[in-house]
């Protein structure tokens, strides 16, 4: 089975990686692999929550600590006097210097054993490539069932190892949403003329893109999800199982900044606000968090500060948003499984 999957905001993502898990796990090796932390302590909280503990043929990582665990420790590159022992988690381009190549050791470690952060993939590919596809091979001779969340933070020469774990491996799925891209996990230009790993699976292979399976939306009203939707209108649309005025909530408000306590205390629930970063001045007496951080995440009542672009867009007027504010603005109007607010 090999499985890619455009999955909408709350359209049961987790549920399905989920199920696919626990489905497998007494009779398979399954691996479990996300970008961040939080999205690996989520997912081992799901399964035990699940099942009532962890099983041991359960194993979850995040992508770093696959990198190193698997991708350049078993067979290492020729010609490295040290083992890698850790990443210098530096988001910069490392600094590239005169006549060192990929198969130099200083191309990847700017010191013995420490590898910059936007050149692990590289260097995995480097080693399935010196040993001739034993990399590949022994995770997938360790694993029987490889599940791939958050497809969308991918970079660089992450495609080229999902690429070849999806055609060496039996049973595979990546999911996840090209709308929701607030996280990239290395900023290499190696692949950077594809915008995500789908585009790249597209392009560069023969697998198809599921865009039915996780297209409804159990978490946002109607009225919410259209909004979202015109965000990224060149991507199939999502739908809402909620119609708007049936359920309590679920509306689109637009209020004041100067009049918006005085709002919240004329009703019976308190929102969290979203704001694009720590500059963004908010209200007191709120829960407050930045929009990229609440990716994942379902909330009741949802108040966003906009930016001045994204104000724009709100309010109807012309405005080309960069890709990384469409992708925040569309993460936080897709938290709200409540009314959602946009502060002006």
């Amino acid at each position: 089975m090999k499985h890619l999957v455009i999955a909408g905001a709350g359209t049961g993502k987790t549920t399905l990686l989920l199920k696919e898990a626990v489905e497998h796990c007494e009779s398979r090796n399954v691996l479990y692999l996300t970008y961040t932390d939080q999205n690996a302590r989520e997912f081992e909280k799901a399964v035990t929550e699940q099942i009532g503990y962890q099983p041991h043929s359960i194993t979850i990582m995040t992508w770093f600590s696959f990198l190193l665990v698997h991708g350049v420790r078993p067979f290492p590159a020729r010609g490295f006097s040290h083992r890698i022992e850790r990443m210098l988690f530096d988001q910069r381009r490392p600094r590239q210097i005169a006549n060192v190549t990929r198969e130099n050791e200083n191309y990847y470690c700017p010191e013995p054993g420490v590898v910059c952060r936007s050149r692990l993939s590289d260097l995995a590919v480097l080693c399935d490539q010196e040993w001739e596809g034993e990399v590949i091979k022994r995770i997938c001779g360790i694993y029987d069932l490889i599940l791939v969340d958050e497809g969308q933070d991918f970079a660089g020469y992450d495609y080229d190892l999902l690429l070849a774990l999806m055609k060496s491996c039996e049973n595979m799925t990546i999911v996840g949403d090209p709308r929701q891209q607030t996280y990239r996990t290395n900023n290499g230009q190696i692949n950077s003329r594809y915008p995500n790993v789908f585009e790249f699976f597209k392009q560069k292979s023969s697998f198809s893109l599921d865009l039915d399976s996780l297209s409804v939306s159990y978490r946002c009203s109607n009225d919410i999800i259209c909004l979202a939707n015109k965000l990224f209108p060149e991507l199939p649309e999502v739908v809402a199982t909620k119609e708007s005025g049936d359920i309590p909530g679920g509306r689109v408000y637009k209020v004041k900044r100067s009049e918006f306590d005085t709002w919240v205390r004329s009703r019976n629930s308190t929102p969290t606000i979203l704001r694009y970063d720590k500059r963004t001045n908010v209200p007191d007496g709120y829960q407050v968090m930045n929009m990229g951080d609440s990716k994942g995440l379902t909330l009741g009542d949802v108040a966003i500060i906009p930016t001045s672009d994204m104000r724009k867009w709100i309010t109807g007027k012309q405005v080309n948003l960069s890709n990384g504010a469409r992708a925040k603005l569309y993460v936080a109007i897709t938290r709200a499984s409540g009314d959602l607010i946009f502060l002006l």
